[in-house]
């Protein structure tokens, strides 16, 4: 797995000038942090206390949370669940999503926009599945990890040239494991110091 330090917007150019742009970029500000999606982050608030035995049980919960109120501006409840869990990840509800852009360049602004994380190395990731999706009306299960790059079905989406990874969800369990720089689907990790304001 290649690990490329970029000190510089301009040496982040050079880097990127010969990435595939099929290929799905994403910005952390904290190099540390990991490839986990905001479900699985939300649910460590209710490991042990016996509120719900999975993942699963609480996206449940949560998405019907959401259409109830939800439903004054959308109807979503005949929605895909795919589309369903876009509109949720827009309107900030945590979902087995990560977002991901298809714009390199869009990736870096999320790595280095918060003045409150200079003092850390951000990270973009490039990530080249072997198979995704164009758009979402064939994505009938989340059992394996899938990427997809949906119809733009909302202005997000549009704005931040939007691709996804969805997770498979624990059926017993309220823990999901991250993506692993070890793994077999990141082709490409790019680590930079985060350029410094004024």
């Amino acid at each position: 797995m290649a690990m490329t330090e970029a000190k510089t917007v301009l040496s982040y150019l050079k880097l990127i000038k010969d990435w595939d742009l099929k290929e799905m970029f994403r910005g952390h500000l904290d190099s540390k942090w990991s490839l986990i999606p905001s479900i699985a982050r939300y649910a460590e608030n209710f490991i042990g206390q016996g509120y719900y035995d999975s993942l699963l049980d609480l996206e449940e919960r949560l998405i019907l949370e959401f259409e109830k109120f939800a439903f004054p501006i959308m109807d979503c409840r005949k929605l895909p669940f795919i589309e369903k869990l876009v509109h949720c990840q827009h309107y900030g509800l945590p979902t087995r999503l990560l977002d991901w852009t298809t714009n390199p360049l869009k990736a870096l602004y999320f790595a280095v926009e918060d003045p409150l994380y200079d003092d850390k190395d951000g990270l973009v990731i490039s990530l080249s599945p072997m198979t995704w999706f164009e758009g979402t009306k064939y994505i009938k299960e989340i059992d394996t990890f899938e990427a997809f790059y949906p119809e733009l079905l909302n202005e997000r989406v549009n704005a931040q040239d939007g691709c996804f990874t969805a997770f498979p969800m624990p059926k017993d369990d309220l823990e999901l494991k991250p993506l692993k720089k070890e793994g077999l689907l990141p082709s490409e990790w790019v680590t930079f110091k985060t350029l410094q304001h004024g």
